[in-house]
């Protein structure tokens, strides 16, 4: 099978895994990313609602192009978002909290890169 129709498995994947990840470990994180729990739970919620939108797509023979642009553009803001809240909590959070929020805008950033490169592969299953 060739790896641009596994993105979207990727994509959901990765968003439930971090989010169920970082939701399981939200207390620990919020200590060691120095970054309020709330916020630590937003990011999760946010990402498992994100990975379960991708994984809806996996399971269509055929998915509509404003479905691909959906998951692009939504990938796109949250890029945009993580860079925004480095900016913002730079002078509270710890160097690991910055790093996941950096690591996090270049992840989506890229992967919303690659779904609009092949959204023609994106459209359907092999």
């Amino acid at each position: 099978m060739n790896w641009r129709y596994r993105l979207l498995r990727i994509d959901s994947f990765a968003g439930l895994s971090v989010g169920l990840g970082m939701l399981l470990l939200s207390n620990w994180l919020t200590v060691w990313y120095q970054l309020p729990k709330s916020f630590i739970l937003l990011i999760a919620l946010a990402n498992i609602a994100y990975g379960c939108f991708s994984f809806s797509l996996t399971l269509r023979e055929k998915r509509p192009l404003n479905l691909i642009v959906l998951l692009v553009i939504a990938n796109l803001v949250w890029a945009v978002l993580c860079l925004r809240w480095v900016l913002i909590f730079a002078q509270k959070a710890s160097f690991f909290g910055l790093a996941h929020l950096l690591a996090e805008a270049l992840f989506v950033g890229g992967l919303a890169y690659l779904e609009w490169r092949y959204r023609d592969f994106l459209l359907k299953d092999p």
